[in-house]
């Protein structure tokens, strides 16, 4: 009958999608194996001093800026979860790639938010490029290998479109502890 045609034919288009979203699936996961070539001996902060986390099981590298309003409320929320995670081998590390923002500005920064963590100035966008950074804040958390085990968002407190009162998901947090725990992060990127 033609409601048979009719149905077979959107089975088929509904496989041919599935089919599609697990190439892109499995691509997704392919590059996320891969691990980032940071070199993080030769990286130093705002004062010139070498960034401590080669040796660090665990790095949470988020790119900050100083005139993002988001970037501004989520930096003292990345000093706490520095705090929290401090004897575990996490290292938390800002990255400013803003042109627009020199080391003056971040210093200022820095003592405004009275920021611990190194910031690195990415004068030339480099790190930016090599990680896939696309905006501030965005937090990338790596193994020991450099490897990316989860990247986006901090939590869901600010979405496009949206400005809760107060976070519903802490997805950097919950990262971590799953991480720390031995398991993977629920969800590897946001």
């Amino acid at each position: 009958t033609s409601r048979g045609v009719a149905r077979q034919a959107k089975v088929d288009r509904c496989s041919r999608l599935l089919a599609r979203w697990g190439a892109f699936c499995c691509t997704t996961f392919a590059v996320a194996a891969e691990p980032i070539d940071v070199r993080w001996g030769e990286l130093h902060d705002l004062e010139n001093r070498p960034v401590p986390a080669a040796d660090a099981k665990w790095k949470v590298v988020c790119f900050l800026g100083v005139e993002c309003p988001l970037a501004r409320l989520y930096a003292p929320r990345m000093e706490r979860s520095g705090r929290e995670f401090s004897g575990q081998d996490v290292r938390i590390i800002g990255i400013n790639s803003n042109p627009q923002d020199s080391a003056a500005d971040i210093r200022r920064s820095i003592d405004d938010h009275r920021l611990s963590f190194p910031i690195i100035k990415d004068h030339d966008q480099s790190l930016a490029r090599l990680f896939g950074a696309k905006r501030t804040p965005e937090v990338f958390v790596l193994d020991a290998s450099n490897r990316v085990c989860y990247q986006g968002r901090i939590d869901d407190q600010y979405e496009p479109g949206t400005a809760r009162a107060e976070p519903t998901r802490h997805d950097l947090l919950v990262a971590i502890e799953a991480l720390l725990a031995g398991r993977p992060a629920p969800s590897e990127k946001t």
